[in-house]
């Protein structure tokens, strides 16, 4: 079954309005349920897309606190997009990719990215440097 953006957004209104608010961007199923579970069990409202085109829909409507990005995606690419998203919107990304060698991190940072990690990866450090994201954009707020 599936659910349109409108009813997505009023059966999770509450968790959005409360709490950090993180969007999995990935077309590997398995590893974005993966990180949702995790994310949630670690306090965060976590969503995910399988695509760019299902990302830039549900950002029309919702904002999020974070974006979590893979590179290697069909039809768009995460640089892509993060170049698309750059050019309305300052909401953190973190890369997350299996594009792993000094070019693709350089070339993640240098279009907008704001930290990047190697797949594989250690779900604890993605936790560690969501929360850095967080405290970095508090102090930058204030």
């Amino acid at each position: 079954m599936r659910i349109s953006i409108i009813d997505y957004i009023k059966s999770n209104i509450k968790s959005f309005m409360d709490s950090q608010n993180i969007l999995i961007i990935d077309d590997d199923s398995r590893l974005r349920e993966l990180i949702k579970s995790f994310l949630k069990e670690n306090g965060f409202v976590a969503s995910g897309v399988e695509n760019a085109a299902k990302a830039e829909e549900l950002l029309q409507y919702l904002n999020y606190d974070l974006i979590i990005l893979d590179q290697m995606m069909p039809q768009k690419t995460g640089t892509e997009f993060l170049q698309d998203l750059r050019e309305k919107s300052n909401t953190p990304v973190i890369m997350l990719t299996a594009m792993g060698d000094a070019e693709h991190r350089i070339t993640g940072l240098e279009n907008g990215a704001d930290d990047y990690i190697s797949k594989p990866f250690e779900p604890k450090e993605l936790l560690l440097r969501i929360r850095f994201c967080g405290a970095y954009l508090i102090v930058i707020q204030q």
